[in-house]
C-alpha cells in the first residue's frame, strides 16, 4: 500500500518537472496555450491515475479479509465476555447464598451452575450445597433466586 502511494507521488513529481521544462521551451502564443492545456490534462491524468487502477489497489488491500478477521475477533471478544459474565454471576450467587446461610446459622459450601436463556440472559439454574439440609435456606433460594427445590442438590454426607 505504501509502495503504491510512493509510486503515485513520484509519477506526479516527474510529470510536473517534465511539464515545467516543456513549458519553458514552448514559444509564446497559441502553441504555448495548447501546450499548457495539454500539460494540464496530462498532470490531471497523473493525479487521478490511482482511480484508473483500482483493481491493483484493491488486490493489495483486501477489505473482505480484514472484515472477516474483525468479525472473528469480535466473536472471540463476545465469547470471552460471556464466560466472564457467567463466572461473575456464579460467584455472586454463591456469595449471596453463603451470606444467607451464615445469617441463618447454617454451615454450607455452595456451588452454582448457570444457563443462558433463549433471550440471551444468563441465570443461575442449579445449586449444589454441601452441608446439613436447612429448609429455611432452601425456601430462601427458591423465593429469592427462583431455583426450585428439585434443582437444589444437598450433599449432607461430604461436609
Amino acid at each position: 500500500m505504501i509502495s503504491a502511494i510512493r509510486e503515485w507521488l513520484c509519477s506526479i513529481v516527474i510529470c510536473t518537472l517534465f511539464l515545467s521544462i516543456l513549458r519553458a521551451m514552448l514559444p509564446e502564443g497559441a502553441v504555448k496555450q495548447v501546450g499548457n492545456f495539454t500539460g494540464g490534462l496530462l498532470l490531471l491524468l497523473c493525479v487521478l491515475s490511482p482511480l484508473l487502477h483500482l483493481d491493483g489497489l484493491s488486490s493489495e488491500f483486501n477489505f473482505s479479509e480484514y472484515r472477516s478477521d474483525f468479525e472473528e475477533q469480535q466473536k472471540l471478544w463476545a465469547e470471552d465476555g460471556e464466560r466472564a459474565l457467567t463466572q461473575r454471576i456464579e460467584e455472586e450467587t454463591e456469595s449471596y447464598i453463603s451470606d444467607k446461610a451464615n445469617a441463618i446459622g447454617a454451615e454450607v459450601s455452595v456451588s452454582v451452575e448457570t444457563e443462558k436463556r433463549k433471550d440471551g440472559i444468563i441465570v443461575p439454574t442449579m445449586v449444589h450445597l454441601t452441608g446439613p439440609y436447612v429448609s429455611e435456606l432452601s425456601v430462601c433460594i427458591q423465593q429469592e433466586l427462583g431455583i426450585p427445590p428439585e434443582r437444589q442438590v444437598w450433599d449432607e454426607e461430604n461436609r
